[in-house]
């Protein structure tokens, strides 16, 4: 934003011309639609950790800004600011859950898609669920996982 414009640049040599000049253009860039990936190891969810997921632009003008929400009926709620979410067993209150990464600069803002949560069965000493991201096939169980640890 305060550095978008065309510069200029040569070799200034006194009484002679410079041989040559190079014309840079800077502009801001738009975010681009971030992609989502699992950071956590398969055990880690059996032990009581949580599940990390990221969330990143591959394209996009600094400084680019990140905020997780869940899909709700009623109202989308903001969970954090950060680039990562994790998600605990402990807090899913639903059989069904969903969130997304809001991506965003000076020049836009993109959503993610969606991450899906599958609570099958919650019990005092851990739950089973599977997390989906919508149409990559990417997804993420804890049940096989705690079954050999």
């Amino acid at each position: 934003m305060g550095y978008a414009g065309w510069y200029s640049c040569g070799i200034e040599t006194p009484g002679l011309d410079p041989m040559f000049i190079v014309k840079l253009h800077i502009c801001d860039e738009a975010v681009s639609v971030p992609g989502l990936r699992f950071l956590s190891q398969p055990n880690v969810s059996c032990s009581g950790g949580s599940v990390t997921v990221s969330c990143e632009s591959a394209q996009g003008s600094l400084p680019i800004h990140y905020t997780w929400s869940e899909k709700t009926p009623s109202q989308d709620s903001k969970i954090s600011d950060t680039n990562k979410l994790d998600l605990h067993c402990q807090s899913f209150t639903q059989p069904h859950h969903q969130y997304y990464c809001t991506a965003s600069n000076t020049q836009g803002t993109k959503p993610s898609e969606m991450v899906h949560v599958s609570v099958s069965n919650v019990a005092e000493t851990g739950c089973s669920y599977m997390i989906t991201i919508s149409s990559s096939g990417k997804f993420y169980t804890n049940t096989e996982a705690c079954r050999y640890f």
